[in-house]
């Protein structure tokens, strides 16, 4: 049966150009949760989890296809709604380079989720996708009091599933608030650009919009 869903989806594609899935959403919020243990003053070890949910719709047109979840959409306008998911374990040493500027490297693995669901009329197709990688980024920050700083973070993942690649670019502009000695808040503004190679219709999601979270450090 898988077979012959492939064999139907090629011939089709034979007769039409498959097109990427692309959604974008500008008003995502990001709730954002994080546990960390600090292994000295200049290293700490860190998990965390963030997800994105948001939607969007694009316009297939006459002889353009999209191919997703062994069904084939279009021409008219298709809809995308997507949850987005990231964990992440890093290691982050830090640096500090003055008296109110401090430098943190974040290296280690990420894991994205994706649950996708892309909708034309009455028909509808959903399919989620998982992939590990390495992840990689910083963390630049100006801390002119004690307890509260601001900070700019961009970084990196790339996921393998089953072959082919996931990337997620992104940066976060934040700033953080340390009310307890164990416990910290921050807030800002998050870009994501999300890309997934697939067999016949790669994926393209943008999201951005607010965070809000939790970091604690034992």
């Amino acid at each position: 049966m898988g077979r012959a869903v492939v064999g139907l989806l090629a011939t089709i594609a034979a007769c039409a150009v498959p097109i990427d899935i692309k959604g974008e959403d500008h008003g995502v919020y990001f709730p954002d949760l994080h546990v960390s243990k600090r292994l000295h003053d200049k290293l700490s070890i860190d998990v965390g989890a963030t997800v994105g949910s948001g939607d969007g719709s694009q316009q297939v047109g006459p002889g353009e296809v999209i191919l997703f979840a062994d069904q084939t959409f279009g021409p008219g306008t298709v809809r995308s709604d997507f949850d987005l998911w990231l964990f992440s374990a890093t290691v982050r040493p830090e640096w500090k380079t003055s008296g109110e500027v401090h430098v943190e490297g974040i290296f280690g693995l990420g894991v994205q989720y994706l649950d996708l669901t892309l909708t034309s009329g009455t028909q509808v197709g959903q399919d989620t996708t998982t992939s590990v990688g390495p992840l990689a980024g910083g963390r630049f920050t100006w801390q002119p009091a004690e307890r509260f700083g601001l900070y700019a973070q961009p970084y990196f993942v790339l996921g393998l599933r089953e072959g082919e690649f996931t990337t997620l670019a992104a940066v976060d502009l934040g700033a953080r608030f340390c009310p307890a000695r164990h416990g910290e808040i921050f807030a800002g503004w998050r870009y994501w650009d999300y890309e997934e190679e697939r067999a016949f219709s790669d994926t393209n999601l943008v999201l951005s919009g607010p965070f809000f979270g939790l970091a604690f450090d034992f």
